[in-house]
């Protein structure tokens, strides 16, 4: 199953598995603990008053292949997921 079969509601799913999977997902050429650094910072935009932009920004930079597959017209549904895990979970890194 995709996060595009059925509703936009698909990619906030897909956000939140995503998110719940964070601190493994680290790209190969960075170390344990640089990619602990990388989600530090995106828990400072998730804490902060920063904006939607700056987040999706924080994963096509981290995350790219994974943001090429989220389409801009349901990118708000996404950082809805992402969001809503931190909310509902409270990730060691965040």
């Amino acid at each position: 199953m995709t996060a595009s079969v059925g509703s936009s509601n698909g990619y906030k799913w897909a956000a939140y598995e995503l998110t719940r999977h964070l601190s493994r997902l680290g790209p190969w050429e960075l170390d344990e603990d640089a990619w602990l650094e990388r989600l530090a910072d995106l828990s400072g935009l998730l804490d902060s008053d920063e904006t939607d932009r700056q987040i999706i920004d924080w994963f096509e930079a981290n995350l790219p292949r994974c943001m090429a597959l989220v389409p801009k017209r349901h990118q708000q549904t996404f950082i809805g997921g992402v969001r809503q895990y931190v909310e509902d979970c409270e990730p060691e890194w965040a």
